[in-house]
């Protein structure tokens, strides 16, 4: 997996001591490399996605930047490896909280079980989702036009800025299946 090789990485560069990690989530950048020279820093090393809202770490390794998780690497730290098929749950449901005590390790499963109880997450498909490019009206209308013209799949995926094998999912329900309004149960025949 690729975040281990980069938790690897990043577990190198906290042994020379460029950071240092605490109990209370804390990721403090010590010192950094500056054409040559040791230029010390001590500010805090996390950073913050807004699209996601999980802490990040971004470090140099053999010349290449690479970005690791601040709440697997502060387990990884103070309690060892994570099991292989466990992820770091954050007990309190606040992504950025990486303080120990708030940090378990648990399976995908029930990952998604504990975010769908404590924040409140709801089914995010169609419309809900975070990267949906098609409205349910759409969808319905791409159906429709499938099903009751001669239009063919790239006219049809043109008209709405998508792929033809998308278009054919959407007619078939195998894309946007929570949507039944309008699935095409049989073949078409051109």
């Amino acid at each position: 997996m690729i975040f281990r090789y980069r938790e690897r990485q990043f577990a190198r560069l906290l042994s020379t001591g460029r950071f240092s990690v605490s109990r209370s989530g804390v990721i403090v950048r010590r010192f950094f490399h500056d054409r040559g020279r040791i230029v010390r820093c001590n500010r805090r090393a996390e950073q913050l996605n807004p699209r996601t809202g999980y802490s990040f770490v971004t470090f140099e390794y053999r010349g290449r930047y690479l970005r690791a998780y601040a709440h697997r690497i502060i387990w990884q730290c103070f309690r060892g490896n994570i099991p292989r098929g466990f992820e770091i749950n954050h007990l309190n449901g606040r992504k950025a909280d990486n303080r120990l005590r708030n940090l378990r390790p648990v399976s995908r499963r029930d990952n998604v079980l504990h975010d769908f109880h404590v924040r409140g997450t709801r089914d995010l498909r169609g419309e809900k989702h975070n990267v949906h490019k098609l409205t349910n009206w759409q969808v319905i209308e791409i159906r429709r036009l499938y099903r009751t013209t001669r239009l063919t799949l790239p006219v049809i995926a043109a008209r709405f800025g998508i792929s033809d094998c998308y278009v054919s999912s959407l007619a078939h329900g195998t894309a946007w299946p929570h949507l039944k309004r309008g699935i095409t149960q049989k073949r078409r025949t051109d």
